[in-house]
């Protein structure tokens, strides 16, 4: 650790006892101290690096050759202070041999909290106190690194895997297991929970990604499960991946939603009113976090092409239509629906542009929002399998299932980044 010092002063002899007792600290090398003459030539330094510590002499000419000035001094300490341009020391000195310059600018030394010492070439007097001062400061700056490198270490332990991959259905989890990496069995004491643990490397950068499934349906299992490992794992991403339900007229088979925001429909109280029983929803809604939101914002169409291709050449049966990616609402409810009402009249009022529903999407990002420090990005991808009406089959989940892990996995570096 050093302090970066800039003396500006016209005196050359002055300037060697400065450096002289600057070295006596035994804080400060030789190659810390800089100095320069004129106040143009201190303005240009200070424009073009920071230094800790400047001693600045109240009597400077601005340029070579001129007088000095009794302004010389305040002029660098205005252009300190004052410049955007400038870049602002850690401490300013001012020292002076000259009685009537020392109450001349003691005032304005004071206006900018800095310190001014009365120099005199053979007194100890100036040297203690500049001394003390210098150690002073050289401490505090080892103190602040110290600090900065407890607090920088503390945020690379903050998580210890990169990405949290979890999924509801069998089918869900299978696509990702079938990812082209080496998973590891991990388990954690006193968890029945079973994890998968693997890791990748993409333009030299290793990462740590973990998948875990539910061991039943729904937001309460999603949020318990995602709970246990940000406690367990403390990823820096959490991602549910799978299926999901869709608007039809909306999205098509095979198409992606991201999830940019979702709640619980089933949020909310029944009254009766004239012998009816009507539903008035109280919802809670989590949006995506803003970095996410912006990257999915990008045009994935390369990728979304390559994936039906990889499906389609080992696939009994071909997908011809494009994968298309939504950025939209996914509502999040306790019961698989398979009625379009329910859809118009209980969740289209309060979220007219929602794409889909799926049974835990909002569990997961409950948990993530409301997690502890350091808390996780958030994310859901899903691949509408069918849609919600009563027209339910399963012959379109596995082709959905792959395409959803496999989407994640070819943005993923993005995703943690």
């Amino acid at each position: 650790m050093n302090l970066k010092i800039l003396i500006v002063d016209d005196e050359r002899i002055k300037i060697g006892k400065i450096r002289e007792a600057l070295q006596q600290t035994g804080k400060i090398d030789v190659e810390d101290m800089e100095d320069c003459m004129t106040v143009d030539d201190a303005i240009r330094k200070i424009r073009n690096c920071r230094y800790d510590l400047i001693i600045l002499d109240v009597l400077l000419p601005y340029k070579i050759d001129q007088e000095v000035s009794s302004a010389g001094g305040t002029a660098v300490l205005k252009c300190i202070t004052t410049m955007d341009q400038a870049k602002k020391p850690l401490c300013i000195i001012g020292l002076t041999g000259y009685e009537e310059s020392l109450n001349q600018c003691e005032s304005v030394f004071a206006d900018a909290a800095c310190l001014l010492i009365k120099y005199q070439g053979d007194s100890d007097e100036w040297r203690k106190k500049l001394k003390r001062k210098v150690i002073w400061l050289y401490e505090a700056k080892k103190e602040l690194e110290a600090e900065k490198e407890r607090m920088a270490e503390q945020a690379n332990m903050g998580y210890q895997y990169d990405i949290a991959i979890i999924t509801a259905a069998e089918v869900e989890f299978q696509a990702v297991l079938a990812l082209d990496l080496d998973w590891k069995e991990e388990s954690v004491p006193g968890d029945p929970q079973l994890y998968y643990t693997a890791e990748a490397t993409e333009n030299g950068e290793k990462k740590r990604l973990l998948l875990a499934r539910q061991k039943y349906m729904g937001m309460p299992a999603a949020s318990a499960l995602v709970t246990r490992i940000l406690a367990a794992f403390r990823p820096k991403c959490v991602c549910m991946v799978g299926i999901t339900g869709g608007k039809k007229g909306e999205v098509r088979i095979g198409d992606l939603i991201v999830a940019d925001e979702s709640w619980d429909y089933g949020s909310g109280k029944w009254k009766e009113s004239d012998g009816n029983l009507l539903f008035l929803p109280e919802p809670h809604y989590i949006s995506l976090p803003p970095a996410l939101h912006a990257f999915f914002t990008r045009d994935f169409s390369q990728e979304l092409w390559t994936i039906r291709n990889q499906w389609n050449k080992t696939a009994a049966v071909e997908k011809s239509l494009d994968i298309r990616l939504h950025l939209g609402a996914l509502a999040s409810g306790a019961a698989v629906i398979q009625n379009d009402q329910i859809l118009r009249q209980y969740i289209e009022p309060h979220q007219r542009k929602v794409l889909g529903i799926d049974m835990e999407t909002y569990g997961v990002y409950y948990a993530c929002e409301n997690a502890p420090q350091p808390a996780p990005r958030f994310l859901s991808v899903k691949s509408v399998s069918d849609y919600v009406d009563a027209d339910k089959n399963d012959k379109d989940q596995k082709y959905c299932a792959y395409v959803s892990a496999r989407f994640l996995y070819a943005v993923w570096m993005g995703v943690v980044g």
